[in-house]
């Protein structure tokens, strides 16, 4: 599979994309101001107040709305569970942001502090170790807990070790770790001067997400730009990127992102329905509370019997989802209704399933078939999705997706006059609406005989609106 990571700087943002074989999967946005907002900010924040009946608490993190902490979320002394006996108004806690916040509700946060490298996460608050389920060798697992239990001896400090680890020698895991607890004592020493709200360490920007994060597997890494381009090669030496992962610099006059045709392919993706290359199409739509993904046949009829062309599409369909989960960053409960098979065939697309997601860097739970054959997963959410950072919520429609027909306008706006003619019979009224709105009035007008009205078209008023007014 050909990987690359494209990296974009223009005015207001950097943009990060990852494509697989020529194909959009991912891509990563920081605006401007979206620093206190992105997962793995550290920042110094005040209790505003203790639920204790929630087990949860409300943090000013410096933000127009508080974080929530979870009661889980906390870290407690020995045999402790209550967060009240922990919390309490006005106290400063250190927490991290895990969740970017959503609709009305603020960022998520946590005291269970993490400090990422590219090879091991430092634990500050302590947690013992823990070694990548990717890594299988009982040998190579051995031989990184010991690692990192000596470079952590006598701290109290706990380290999670990443599938990077599994071919790095020793030597590095341990640098990595001490770099990693000399950077805590820093943020701990300023947080002991700080005043809360105050941000104490921001999440790395796009170029150490590439490097750190995204370069574990084979791939090619291009900046936009020699500036961009110098900022990736410092954060590649600082985490000490293999050199058989090309840097490259992208200097041509069209623009990188332009050059793959990022955009054009974010906006056919984005679409409420996505169609497949077989014909059949998927149908995406988020809920507050779940997603909700059909597949649909469309056009796709088959060449063999009825079971396998059904398999066929929903192997195809299965692809695109796990592509589509990534891509739109979408999270929590999903709910996927694909087209009805044997069990055998539930078992093939279970097995895909597999396949697919474990490209994604966000955990996946697969929960099987429903009774009804509705498939069940669920998907960690960290970031918002694409659709919230990208669009708003339509004013017309008041975020609906419809609006009142032109027919309906106009029988709402015949009625308004009707009930106002009840109480001043001999008043004359005026209908200002858009053109098809008044096409409908002049037509239903004439069915229902001639009522005093004049009717004027306002091709600014939008779909739903009217006006009447009194004539003099």
């Amino acid at each position: 599979m050909e990987r690359k990571l494209l990296l974009e700087r223009a005015p207001g943002q950097d943009r990060l994309a990852v494509m697989e074989d020529g194909e959009l999967t991912e891509l990563m946005l920081r605006r401007a101001g979206d620093a206190l907002h992105a997962p793995g900010t550290i920042i110094a924040g005040r209790v505003e107040n203790v639920l204790p009946g929630m087990n949860a608490a409300f943090i000013h993190i410096g933000d127009t709305k508080n974080a929530y902490l979870s009661g889980d979320d906390c870290v407690y002394g020995k045999g402790e569970r209550r967060i009240d006996r922990l919390l309490y108004a006005g106290k400063t806690v250190l927490v991290q942001v895990i969740k970017e916040p959503g609709g009305t509700k603020g960022c998520r946060v946590s005291m269970k502090l993490t400090l990422p490298g590219r090879v091991a996460v430092l634990l500050p608050m302590g947690g013992g170790i823990s070694i990548s389920r990717k890594i299988e060798s009982s040998e190579a697992r051995a031989a990184l807990r010991d690692a990192a239990e000596c470079a952590l001896a006598g701290t109290g400090m706990g380290a999670i070790l990443r599938t990077a680890a599994e071919n790095a020698p020793v030597e590095r895991i341990a640098d990595e770790l001490r770099a990693l607890m000399a950077h805590w004592r820093e943020i701990h020493k300023r947080a002991g001067a700080s005043t809360a709200p105050m941000v104490l360490y921001a999440a790395d920007d796009l170029c150490a997400v590439a490097v750190r994060d995204l370069a574990g597997q084979p791939c090619e890494i291009v900046a936009d730009g020699d500036t961009l381009y110098g900022e990736l090669t410092y954060v590649a030496r600082v985490y000490g990127l293999e050199a058989d992962t090309p840097l490259n610099v992208w200097r041509e006059t069209m623009p990188l992102f332009d050059a793959h045709r990022v955009d054009a392919k974010l906006d056919a993706l984005l679409k409420r329905r996505v169609w497949l290359k077989s014909g059949g199409y998927l149908v995406i739509d988020e809920t507050e509370a779940m997603t909700v993904i059909d597949v649909n046949t469309g056009k796709f009829t088959g060449k063999q019997s009825f079971a396998d062309t059904v398999l066929k599409l929903n192997l195809e369909a299965a692809r695109e989802i796990a592509r589509q989960l990534r891509l739109r960053d979408l999270g929590g409960i999903i709910i996927v209704d694909f087209i009805d098979m044997e069990p055998e065939g539930q078992e093939a697309l279970l097995q895909a399933l597999e396949q697919w997601f474990s490209r994604d860097r966000n955990p996946v739970s697969i929960h099987g078939f429903t009774s009804l054959g509705l498939l069940e997963l669920s998907r960690k959410r960290v970031r918002m999705p694409l659709s919230k950072l990208l669009e708003h919520d339509c004013e017309e429609c008041m975020a609906t997706g419809r609006v009142p027909s032109h027919e309906t306008t106009a029988l709402r706006a015949l009625r308004d006059i009707w009930a106002r003619r009840r109480q001043s019979a001999h008043t004359t009224y005026r209908a200002v609406a858009c053109r098809p709105v008044i096409d409908w009035m002049r037509t239903l007008q004439k069915q229902s005989g001639d009522m005093p009205l004049a009717l004027t078209v306002d091709d600014a008023m939008r779909a739903g609106e009217y006006r009447i007014e009194a004539e003099a």
